[in-house]
C-alpha cells in the first residue's frame, strides 16, 4: 500500500494534481493530445517533495508525447490505427519512469 493513512494518500494526490495542472498550463498543446492519462505512484513518492513530483510528471509526459509521435508515424505509414495510450509510473526518488 502506498500510505496507511488517508491524509498521506490525499497529500500525494494533491501534489500530483497540482504538478499536472502547472505543466498543463505551460504545455497546453502537448498535454491536450491525450484523451486520458494514468499516473501510478510508487511508495518512493512518499518521501518526495513537490519539485521532484513535478519533474517526474513532466518527464513522463515528455516520454509519452515522444512515444505517441513515433507510433503515429509508424501507424500512418502502415495505415494501421493503433491505441496510443501509455501509462507512466512515478517513483521520484531515483527518477525511474
Amino acid at each position: 500500500m502506498l500510505h496507511q493513512k488517508a491524509t498521506g494518500r490525499n497529500k500525494i494526490k494533491r501534489r500530483m494534481r497540482e504538478a499536472y495542472r502547472s505543466i498543463k498550463k505551460s504545455n497546453i498543446e502537448t498535454v491536450n493530445e491525450f484523451e486520458s492519462i494514468i499516473f501510478i505512484a510508487r511508495p518512493a513518492i512518499i518521501e518526495s517533495d513537490y519539485i521532484d513530483i513535478y519533474k517526474n510528471i513532466e518527464l513522463c509526459l515528455q516520454k509519452a508525447v515522444k512515444r505517441q509521435k513515433e507510433k503515429h508515424v509508424k501507424s500512418s505509414s502502415h495505415n494501421i490505427n493503433k491505441d496510443l495510450s501509455k501509462s507512466c509510473i512515478l517513483q521520484t526518488k531515483d527518477m525511474s519512469v
